[in-house]
């Protein structure tokens, strides 16, 4: 069976009566040198210093699922369609070291792998379902799991959100939180032509390589992301007006102006301006103001 075949592809999927469904976001795959060059782009993060595992989140028809199995010593795919199950296991067959798991990845225990896996180097490597992109990555990075990497096929409009720089019009507090956590850089771009059925926008391949430490050192990790959400509750808004509006009931106008002139911030400044460690010493100048309440 050729999963990169349109028409055996298509029969696969008629013989086992599947429809896609439109509210999982389901894109499938079907380029072989695009997935190849997907899972190349996880396996080379790795030290190799260990065996290697593969965590995919919507395998689809397996697509990406085979390439991995080719280049990782394990892969458990994490599938929330039941209907893709049997397809999956005949698309599959064979690959005696991949695990099919019908469960949903937003609820699913990361933290079992390192059991399940011990002295595996893991790396999250998936063609993500766009409407849960952000908090499917954001579940990664504030895991404890210590991937490797996060290489992920996701929307081209996404992607230059999670690698955007302040002062651009796509830096928002996602950006923050997740340069917080990573280095992202965009691999390459895939077109509507590479899946099916086609989306109606580009892809972008994203890399995210998770910081052994902070990048900033900040005194109340919560309150930091607080500070990043508050910032960004009203883009068009000042940060006094921002911060004053979304933090009210913790400080006054006064405190606030105050504590953004001691960290050298302009009272007339936005908060997609800032970077990464301006927002850490304003996160710590509020939270000395805050503790010594």
């Amino acid at each position: 069976m050729n999963l990169y075949s349109v028409t055996q592809l298509k029969d696969l999927l008629e013989r086992h009566g599947f429809f896609f469904k439109k509210n999982l976001g389901q894109n499938f795959l079907l380029n072989e040198s695009t997935a190849l060059r997907i899972a190349s782009s996880a396996f080379e993060t790795l030290s190799h210093k260990k065996k290697t595992l593969a965590v995919e989140i919507g395998p689809g028809a397996g697509a990406l699922t085979l390439q991995l199995s080719e280049l990782f010593d394990r892969v458990v795919a994490i599938e929330i369609d039941p209907h893709l199950i049997p397809i999956l296991e005949e698309s599959l067959a064979g690959r005696d070291n991949v695990t099919v798991m019908n469960t949903d990845a937003l609820r699913f225990d990361y933290k079992a792998l390192e059991r399940d896996f011990p002295d595996y180097e893991i790396a999250v490597c998936s063609n993500l379902p766009y409407y849960i992109t952000s908090e499917l990555i954001m579940r990664f990075l504030e895991s404890e799991v210590p991937f490797a990497s996060v290489t992920v096929l996701i929307q081209k409009e996404a992607c230059a959100r999670l690698i955007s720089k302040p002062g651009c019009a796509d830096y928002g507090s996602i950006t923050a939180a997740v340069s917080y956590y990573a280095r992202a850089e965009k691999l390459f771009l895939v077109g509507p032509g590479n899946f099916i059925p086609k989306p109606k926008v580009d892809s972008a391949v994203l890399r995210l390589i998770p910081h052994a430490h902070p990048p900033v050192e900040v005194m109340q990790e919560s309150f930091f992301f607080k500070i990043i959400r508050a910032a960004f509750s009203a883009r068009r808004k000042t940060l006094p007006n921002a911060l004053g509006v979304a933090l009210g009931e913790l400080f006054t106008k006064e405190e606030i102006a105050a504590a953004l002139e001691e960290c050298g911030i302009s009272l007339t400044e936005r908060g997609e301006n800032l970077s990464l460690n301006q927002f850490a010493v304003l996160s710590n100048t509020l939270c000395k103001i805050k503790d010594r309440k």
